[in-house]
């Protein structure tokens, strides 16, 4: 580090994109922690997190990476994906339907069941005489 009359001049690290790309793919496979990363090559954790953004970002992968690389799809690919997702999302959202309806079917029977329940104990209590001519005097 040089000193000016300005205070001191940090240096400033420059990684190159293959040697971010290799850092990031690492930490994705578990072979380094962000920690690790910030301790190795004495970069911030933000600076790090950045890196994987922009990774994220552009889908840019490596051969290293078992991961294929995102390609566009035609139009009409991306059209039969969509409807192949509706129709899982259409299915999925019929068996909910059902399973409500069994709950709610469920429910119904139980709530009968303890309404006949309550009204047979009731029943049973008023055949029991409620004053007996002991209990007048």
């Amino acid at each position: 580090m040089k000193q000016s009359n300005l205070g001191t001049l940090s240096k400033k690290l420059y990684f190159s994109y293959r040697l971010r790309r290799q850092i990031i793919e690492k930490i994705n496979i578990g072979l380094l922690t962000e920690y690790q990363v910030c301790e190795k090559y004495g970069v911030s954790l933000k600076l790090i997190r950045q890196w994987r953004r922009s990774y994220y970002k552009h889908r840019i992968l490596s051969p290293l990476n078992s991961f294929p690389m995102k390609a566009k799809k035609s139009p009409q690919e991306e059209i039969k994906a969509l409807k192949a997702r509706l129709a899982a999302t259409e299915k999925a959202y019929q068996d909910e339907k059902v399973k409500a309806r069994a709950y709610e079917i469920m429910t119904v029977a139980a709530r009968s069941r303890s309404l006949k329940n309550s009204s047979r104990f009731q029943s049973e209590k008023s055949l029991v005489p409620i004053g007996s001519p002991s209990d007048s005097q």
